[in-house]
């Protein structure tokens, strides 16, 4: 049990590593996993696959965060899973969605992510919203950043899909 925790940590700290900016995927590597990993929306749901492979601490483990849009209940479900085990799971109103944080065994006293929804606008059949990361280190944030914004339901996603997965290689290319 303890060495899951210690994973579940390593993957945590490697996730707070990455979103702070500190590495850069290669190009190439993004273009080959783009068959298995990356970005897929269909109707009203949105999921999202990284493999992060980091020998030097025997990291070996894929990440995926699934967003579904409930229509029914006026919700949102929001999964976060790493290597197919799920480390949360929470379906909020989409009214006006509270910030919603994670963190792993190990570290959740003293570091944990949290998710901002914002600019939410939902209808019977599509919704659209904005996204937040927060990072904080002891309840203190040490990090805000803009991930994007989505589109649920009724929409032309193959086209939408194209044009992100262009503008984020063409990001990389500059990096």
């Amino acid at each position: 049990m303890l060495k899951s925790d210690l994973r579940m940590a390593t993957v945590f700290t490697l996730f707070l590593f990455f979103t702070l900016g500190s590495y850069v995927i290669e190009v190439r590597s993004a273009k080959q996993e783009a068959n298995s990993y990356g970005c897929v929306c269909s109707n009203y749901s949105c999921g999202c696959c990284a493999h992060l492979e980091v020998p030097k601490v025997g990291l070996n483990d894929t990440g995926c965060v699934n967003l579904t849009y409930l229509q029914k209940d006026y919700g949102i479900s929001f999964t976060v899973t790493i290597d197919n085990l799920t480390i949360y799971n929470e379906t909020v109103s989409a009214r006006n969605p509270p910030p919603m944080c994670f963190g792993a065994p190990i570290l959740k006293e003293y570091a944990d992510l949290c998710i901002h929804f914002y600019d939410l606008n939902v209808t019977r059949h599509s919704a659209h919203g904005c996204v937040d990361l927060e990072a904080r280190l002891n309840r203190i944030v040490v990090g805000r950043y803009k991930i994007g914004c989505f589109n649920l339901g009724n929409l032309r996603w193959k086209a939408y899909y194209n044009k992100l997965i262009q503008h984020i290689l063409s990001n990389n290319v500059h990096a």
